[in-house]
């Protein structure tokens, strides 16, 4: 029995994720400007539900607005890491408090 050599096929990029990666790259107030396929506000709400899965953006501070029928993605500034995750450890007094 021959094996087949099939070629490796790269990840192909979800629609949320290249858009989670530009709002990920943008500096703190700047914006994308996007041309709605269908309802602004029904788009906004899809937008703001889908960047909240991509990895790239979860600590991104952004708003998602409805302006004059565009919907503007706006980047103003960054979600604080939790103190237990910017470490890699847990800090020593939550042990503490732990064993007793």
């Amino acid at each position: 029995m021959e094996l087949q050599h099939r070629e490796i096929i790269g990840r192909r990029t979800s629609k949320w994720g290249s858009l989670g990666e530009r709002v990920a790259k943008l500096k703190e107030g700047e914006s994308i400007i996007l041309e709605p396929e269908g309802e602004p506000t029904a788009e906004a709400c899809k937008i703001r539900s889908g960047l909240n899965g991509v990895r790239a953006c979860r600590l991104v501070r952004r708003a998602v607005q409805v302006v004059k029928g565009r919907i503007v993605i706006t980047r103003f500034g960054n979600w604080p890491m939790l103190s237990a995750f910017r470490n890699g450890t847990i800090p020593e007094a939550v042990l503490l408090r732990e064993e007793q």
